[in-house]
């Protein structure tokens, strides 16, 4: 036994002393986090995103590193993990194509912190992984936009503009959306099942999932158009794919034809553009302040307020532009003056009963 302690102790106390010292040295250092971002640096929504969390870190006192995976699902998933071997104090992950796995198996055995942006967990992930505080201690949080609701308003929209300029019955919609392996597409498409139900007018006749591309929607829709002729109402679960619609009608001769609605979703500049101009009917978005919201949660996490008190997981709705409002956010915000928002009056104090997160605040004159 004394050979034992004599070939084991020493270790022990070394590695309780290196603990201490590592405490030590990162107590008075900034929350580090790394962000696995899986979008492109030159798309509009990512972009978006990590400018907005940028300037939520430097109000919070934050060190924040973005990893881009430019929208490949391989370099998603070896991005998380080389994320979660750099044991930051928090790692963000978005679920997209469900590649969020491997970071997050990684970041479990280390001890790494994880918080789900965006996209969570489903199918059998979700039953591998359970929801954050159920399975996995490291696994902290969520913050999830209502993507259910964005699909539906969309396709209200729709409906609310074909009847009130009289178009006759049935509403013939054609839907476009991403890849319905994201979690956040396929709940965009739920909305939109929702909406149909609702509104017995509207028929959906045609849909198709495309690449977030506007090429790929252009192309989509332009074979679309040669069976489907006398489509008037396009549900696009994002901008860009909105937009690849419109380029398809330019080449069909019916880009100018006033009776062509289209929905987008993101807030691109493109897309507020052809809002102000007629070409899109209206666009829900304001979710890449999820990205800002998802720090103020680690912050208050960090400095001992843990937002679990009001849900591990927390929601946030999306908010709407259209020709009524969109000016006045461009004016406000069309140059990506992220630093007005100010992030820090966002924190939950004492006594509250939840989070603000809503980015309706973009939109109000």
């Amino acid at each position: 036994m004394v050979r034992l302690w004599r070939a084991l102790g020493w270790r022990f106390l070394i590695g309780a002393l290196l603990c201490c010292l590592a405490s030590a040295a990162g107590a008075g250092e900034r929350p580090r986090v790394i962000f696995v971002n899986p979008g492109k640096p030159d798309e509009p929504f990512w972009p978006m995103l990590a400018a907005v969390m940028k300037a939520a870190a430097s109000q919070l006192d934050m060190s924040l590193d973005i990893e881009w995976a430019l929208r490949d699902r391989i370099a998603m998933v070896d991005l998380g993990v080389q994320a979660a071997r750099a044991r930051p104090d928090y790692l963000v992950l978005v679920n997209e194509q469900r590649s969020a796995w491997a970071g997050f198996e990684e970041a479990a055995k280390l001890g790494v912190k994880v918080l789900l942006l965006n996209n969570p967990f489903s199918g059998t992930d979700l039953a591998r992984f359970g929801g954050p505080r159920e399975r996995f201690a490291n696994y902290i949080g969520a913050l999830l936009p209502d993507n259910v609701a964005a699909g539906r308003t969309m396709a209200l929209a729709l409906a609310r503009a074909a009847i009130a300029r009289g178009d006759s019955d049935p509403l013939d919609l054609l839907a476009i959306n991403g890849l319905s392996a994201t979690p956040a597409a396929a709940d965009r498409f739920a909305g939109l099942q929702q909406a149909l139900a609702e509104e017995p007018r509207l028929r959906l006749v045609a849909h198709t999932e495309v690449e977030w591309s506007r090429a790929a929607a252009a192309d989509a829709v332009e074979g679309l158009l040669l069976r489907h002729k006398g489509l008037q109402l396009v549900w696009a679960a994002s901008d860009v794919m909105g937009l690849g619609a419109i380029d398809a009608a330019v080449r069909a001769g019916i880009a100018g034809d006033r009776r062509w609605l289209v929905t987008g979703l993101n807030w691109s500049p493109d897309g507020l553009a052809a809002i102000r101009d007629g070409r899109m009917l209206m666009a829900v978005g304001g979710h890449f302040m999820a990205g800002g919201f998802a720090l103020v949660m680690l912050r208050d996490y960090h400095d001992g307020r843990d937002f679990a008190e009001v849900g591990a997981t927390q929601h946030m709705p999306f908010a709407v532009l259209d020709r009524s409002n969109v000016d006045a956010y461009v004016a406000r915000y069309g140059g990506g003056n992220w630093g007005q928002i100010d992030f820090t009056a966002l924190r939950r104090r004492t006594g509250d009963p939840g989070y603000r997160f809503d980015p309706a605040v973009l939109t109000r004159r």
